[in-house]
């Protein structure tokens, strides 16, 4: 497939319908896999579109463990038997960075689920209800985008690079994991075939959560002159202090802020408790303080 062919399916990609979910027309009810802050919103939505949720499925389930008053169960559990796991079908409710998604879902039907929903083919028709998470949003927003994409699609000099690109679009346009490369999350936000920084570097963390990109920025030895981390999560805060304490001995300036970091300096609304998942949300219950860099 052609870069031009990936950009040109993405911008003409069909309007998700909502008839394409099997389970919905009629609603039947189903089991949600993932108990966490996409279960509860995918919860919300199903509830509100007349389908009924059985129960949460979460491999590390409690006994007598619910969410929003729904039952939560591990998907082995010896109450569920091969005939309710063959009729009942499942969309994992799991969007982040740390579960790859095709071993799961090959798990799931190796344990009798017949019907698995991925997040991606359950996001798109209602992705208005659900709001953008991440990378991921409505097809709409890509459509107005043709020309610019296309430009970007000319930048690459290397092949990794366009390569990547093209298989990032496809991703994006089918929601087929397929198509992508295995992540690297050692070296993520630090590859070693980029151009070197100046050293010693003088380091500013947005968004830091608990601290695993200072982790990493530490563990493969890089010279730090000073660090600044910002993260407005009081949790993830609470462990970024813990984490930036052990670095006093090596580090010349180490600060740590517990705001946001916005172009300018204002007070957001904050959907916090989510760990990875916290986030500037209009709907959000915190009011957090944000800061401008340049301030």
């Amino acid at each position: 497939m052609s870069l031009a062919h990936a950009v040109d399916l993405l911008i003409h990609a069909p309007q998700p319908r909502r008839d394409i979910l099997p389970w919905l027309f009629p609603p039947v009810p189903v089991a949600l896999y993932g108990a966490g802050s996409v279960g509860r919103d995918s919860l919300r939505v199903l509830t509100s579109a007349g389908v009924v949720v059985r129960y949460f499925l979460d491999r590390l389930a409690r006994p007598g463990q619910t969410l929003a008053g729904v039952p939560v169960l591990r998907p082995d559990a010896a109450t569920l038997s091969a005939n309710e796991r063959g009729a009942t079908p499942v969309v994992v409710t799991i969007f982040n960075a740390f579960v790859q998604m095709p071993p799961l879902h090959d798990q799931l039907r190796l344990l009798g689920w017949k019907s698995v929903t991925t997040f991606l083919e359950f996001y798109q028709p209602f992705a208005r209800e659900l709001g953008d998470r991440f990378w991921l949003t409505d097809l709409d927003f890509y459509r107005p985008h043709g020309p610019a994409l296309e430009v970007t699609a000319a930048l690459w000099a290397d092949d990794r690079s366009r390569e990547l690109f093209e298989q990032i679009l496809r991703f994006r346009t089918t929601g087929d994991y397929a198509v992508l490369p295995a992540p690297d999350s050692d070296d993520q936000y630090f590859p070693g075939d980029l151009p070197a920084w100046p050293m010693p570097l003088r380091f500013v963390d947005c968004g830091a959560c608990g601290g695993d990109t200072v982790a990493q920025l530490m563990k493969l030895g890089l010279p730090v002159e000073a660090l600044a981390a910002f993260e407005p999560d009081g949790a993830n805060f609470a462990r970024l202090a813990t984490a930036l304490g052990h670095l006093a001995a090596s580090v010349a300036s180490v600060s740590a802020w517990p705001c946001g970091v916005s172009a300018e300096t204002t007070q957001l609304r904050f959907d916090a408790g989510h760990g990875t998942g916290s986030a500037i949300s209009a709907t959000g219950s915190q009011l957090i303080q944000c800061v401008a860099l340049d301030q």
